[in-house]
């Protein structure tokens, strides 16, 4: 096996174990939404805790793919990726297609329930801060009792 060939498989196998880690993700940040719901302290810092992992591990591979577009003389971004599918023959090429877009719609999704979590949290916030504003207003035409 060749060095292009190398590269191109550690790329696809790099896609395959994001396909894996993004669903997990996916699943873990609807569970976090059912966590906040439930104002499960514990359970919300667990599941952050394992979200912040598989990011982690996520960037680790889009740095590799970085790298991996830098050794064919492309840029990292979603041009140097058609450029290097075109590169491909049709079956690596259309493996990797469709494993890239697939990623992508994760991705997306992904980012959708992070939006619904952020919406959530700001909501609850603005609860919150709205219960202790009234709560301290209240405080100030309290009667006082000496």
């Amino acid at each position: 096996m060749n060095s292009r060939d190398r590269l191109l498989a550690a790329l696809d196998q790099d896609i395959q174990q994001d396909l894996v880690s993004y669903r997990q993700l996916l699943a873990l940040s609807q569970s976090l939404h059912v966590q906040l719901l439930q104002r499960d302290a514990q359970a919300v810092e667990d599941t952050n805790h394992a979200i912040a992992v598989l990011v982690e591990q996520a960037s680790a591979r889009a740095q590799r793919r970085s790298r991996i577009l830098s050794a064919f003389s492309l840029k990292a971004e979603e041009q140097g990726m058609n450029i290097l599918f075109a590169s491909c023959g049709r079956e690596v090429r259309d493996g990797l297609e469709a494993g890239w877009a697939q990623l992508g719609r994760l991705v997306d999704a992904c980012r959708q329930q992070n939006d619904y979590n952020a919406q959530l949290l700001a909501m609850q916030h603005s609860i919150l801060d709205h219960l202790l504003g009234q709560t301290a207003q209240a405080d100030i035409y309290a009667p006082q009792y000496y």
